[in-house]
């Protein structure tokens, strides 16, 4: 394949954009629902950016200390399970949380090679603080939708996490 064939045509202004066999929608974004997804979650985390800056966590020790909140005492594992990021990763944000006094790390006392962690009161503290914020730029986002479109989108974005997250799932590139 010549250099000049492998570039892409250019299109003229104003033409529509081609439509690939197998895609189900279009937007401003590319149509691509990682990329899609992913322009709303910046969007709505710059928002919330200046709030964590102010308490002095990043975007990924936010994440942990919500699910920690909610599901504590949890593994490192569990946890890494839940928000979907590498287990090696989900350490390092622990032992910073660690570090801050924000997250507490307990051997199991069944299994003493799992280690479970909890909030400390200064991490309760932190997502008290911050949990609201974060759920007012959520139904802020969210009140374009009416009650139905909300109920119904968070029922499919589950929906869709739980097929995409469920044990041995690869996907429809498995058969390529």
């Amino acid at each position: 394949m010549t250099q000049e064939s492998s570039v892409p045509p250019q299109r003229k202004r104003g033409s529509k954009r081609k439509v690939f066999e197998g895609e189900e929608f279009s937007s401003t974004q590319g149509g691509y629902l990682p990329h899609e997804l992913q322009c709303v979650l910046n969007a709505l985390n710059l928002l919330l950016m200046p709030h964590m800056r102010e308490v002095g966590v990043n975007i990924a020790q936010f994440r942990a200390l919500q699910v920690i909140a909610v599901l504590q005492p949890l593994s490192i594992g569990e946890l890494s399970r839940t928000i979907v990021i590498e287990h090696s990763v989900v350490s390092r944000i622990i032992n910073q949380l660690v570090q801050r006094n924000l997250v507490e790390k307990i051997k199991r006392k069944s299994n003493a090679r799992i280690v479970d962690v909890s909030l400390t009161p200064a991490g309760e503290e932190l997502i008290a603080y911050i949990q609201p914020l974060a759920f007012a730029i959520q139904a802020d986002a969210l009140s374009v939708l009416d009650q139905h479109e909300r109920k119904k989108f968070t029922e499919m974005m589950a929906r869709i996490f739980k097929h995409i997250t469920a044990p041995g799932y690869a996907g429809v590139l498995e058969t390529m």
